[in-house]
């Protein structure tokens, strides 16, 4: 007896009129594997994709209009806040977009579906409060574990990397004489940068560690395994400094818009993050734009000399 068939298989029996979005989302996460995509971003889509079949119903392909696409972020936005909606929206305009190339779908239906213009822009922190961060983990710096978590806030201040790839670096992965991290992430590896006060930091840190450990974790336990609470610790820096509304991605935020208003390229900040296109890097810019522009608004030449 037969089992199921293979996916090539079922998507040829079932393109005339009768092959659904839920067939439709087999079909794209199996390309996404195949082009190596992280197993972070398959469960993104898979997620996103799930929750539209779910607003819809598992209907068939020739069905889906731009007005089921419409109801579809009517529901969301009911639900959720803009920056979710604007996350699964992407999701799902991607799939429908991978169908249609494929042949799968008749039209391009996410043509003329805009997603509304308001947008949250990301928490940064300011300077103010990124120095009571610095000094919170640096009253606490003379400990085994206070080094580690001084250099671990510089680590994400000064490089912008994800939690995940700070809990993937080794000690091999630090290069003091380039100043330089080997990064490996959802979208590979890459080599970041950092500054003197940082490779201090790492210095010490490093010195503290010991290398009699077992294991080569870069940030660990005094038994030497790989830290997981990075969110725990860096809270707890947050709430010691007194600095409201944190989250461990808002320090990733603070480093690229600091790195685009001190003159930084948002070509060379998008490899230094590590995102696939200058799309996901343009935020950055318009949050480095905003404040250069209220810098401007402060200290204004024309309008100190004419007194206004």
């Amino acid at each position: 007896m037969r089992g199921r068939p293979f996916l090539g298989e079922s998507l040829g029996k079932e393109i005339e009129g009768k092959f659904t979005l839920s067939q439709g989302l087999e079909a794209f996460l199996l390309a996404l594997r195949v082009q190596g995509r992280s197993s972070q971003t398959l469960a993104l889509y898979e997620r996103s994709v799930r929750e539209f079949i779910a607003c819809l119903g598992d209907q068939p392909l020739d069905d889906v209009t731009p007005g089921d696409l419409r109801r579809y972020l009517a529901h969301l936005a009911a639900r959720v806040k803009p920056a979710t909606v604007g996350i699964r929206w992407r999701s799902v305009r991607a799939f429908l977009n991978w169908l249609y190339d494929e042949g799968l779908l008749p039209t391009r239906v996410t043509e003329r579906v805009k997603l509304p213009k308001a947008r949250t822009l990301p928490r940064v922190l300011s300077p103010t409060e990124v120095r009571a961060l610095i000094e919170a983990a640096r009253k606490r710096a003379r400990s085994w574990e206070g080094k580690r978590d001084y250099c671990l806030l510089f680590v994400f201040l000064d490089t912008g990397i994800r939690r995940g790839e700070a809990r993937n670096l080794t000690v091999h992965d630090v290069h003091l004489s380039q100043r330089s991290l080997t990064v490996r992430g959802k979208t590979g590896e890459r080599v970041v940068f950092f500054g003197h006060k940082t490779a201090r930091a790492l210095r010490a840190w490093l010195e503290a560690r010991t290398l009699q450990l077992p294991g080569d974790a870069l940030f660990c336990r005094r038994d030497g395994y790989p830290l997981q609470d990075f969110k725990d610790i860096l809270y707890g820096l947050a709430d010691r400094a007194g600095v409201k509304r944190f989250g461990c991605h808002v320090l990733r935020h603070t480093f690229a818009t600091a790195f685009i208003q001190g003159s930084g390229d948002a070509f060379a900040l998008q490899r230094l993050l590590g995102h696939r296109t200058l799309e996901m890097t343009r935020v950055y810019v318009t949050l480095g734009s905003q404040a250069l522009r209220e810098a401007h608004a402060k200290a204004s030449p024309v309008d100190r000399f004419l007194g206004g």
